[in-house]
């Protein structure tokens, strides 16, 4: 990767920037003979560290962003009607692959939908919510979906005016990025699904269904890829 003006990182440096971070950034503690172990093992290929730890780890993302953009994988429990759908959607716009449980006993303790709610983009300043550019406001967007069917019961609308068009660079992760469409398209057919189960409680084919949607939503970008795995009962057809 370039460092400084027409220079590339070498691997001895991108070890370098490894062994420093673990104790800066990872709080491994690691001392000094440990350290030149390490390394020894990477010079010479013996052994390395993951290759999301290649690519970020010493480097500011990872000041800004904490651990969730070096992990290769995470896992939520469905037993709640918001925080899992929002946590995936962030840790997969990250990077991360995600499984999720969607076996009854969990699911069945989400609330009941309260009412059929009518979320409407309307890209204006007056809307009830401006979308940021940024995977914050992707996020809070899902959060107000959810929200609005499972506890306020109120409809609202949005607007994605500020999201960046397609094909514009994406800095932070590299790639371009997918325009306001996909989130819309998936954000409205989450605000289908839920309005689909008025009155009553999510199945797990419910949830599998949102997750898949949400998948599908951060794969759009075209470096970005959306791993998932789902964790159901043996018997539910």
């Amino acid at each position: 990767r370039p460092t400084t003006k027409g220079q590339t990182e070498e691997w001895e440096d991108t070890v370098n920037r490894i062994m420093q971070a673990a104790n800066k950034q990872l709080d491994c503690g690691f001392n000094e003979e440990e350290i030149e172990e390490f390394k020894g093992y990477m010079m010479t290929l013996k052994g390395t560290v993951a290759g999301r730890f290649l690519w970020q780890l010493g480097t500011k993302t990872v000041d800004t962003l904490g651990l969730p953009s070096l992990q290769n994988c995470a896992f939520t429990v469905i037993d709640q009607p918001i925080r899992p759908f929002t946590w995936a959607f962030e840790m997969l716009m990250l990077g991360s692959g995600v499984g999720f449980n969607i076996q009854r006993e969990h699911v069945y303790q989400l609330p009941k939908i309260k009412r059929k709610v009518k979320i409407t983009r309307m890209d204006e300043n007056d809307a009830d919510f401006i979308v940021p550019d940024s995977r914050e406001g992707w996020v809070d967007l899902l959060h107000r979906v959810l929200k609005a069917s499972f506890k306020t019961g109120e409809s609202f609308t949005f607007a994605t005016h500020l999201i960046r068009g397609k094909g514009s660079a994406i800095k932070g992760f590299g790639g371009t990025a997918s325009g306001p469409e996909d989130l819309v398209w998936g954000m409205l057919e989450i605000n289908r699904l839920l309005n689909d189960r008025s009155g009553k409680r999510l199945r797990p084919i419910d949830c599998l269904d949102m997750m898949n949607i949400i998948g599908k939503i951060v794969v759009a970008g075209n470096v970005r890829r959306s791993a998932q795995i789902a964790i159901g009962d043996h018997d539910d057809m």
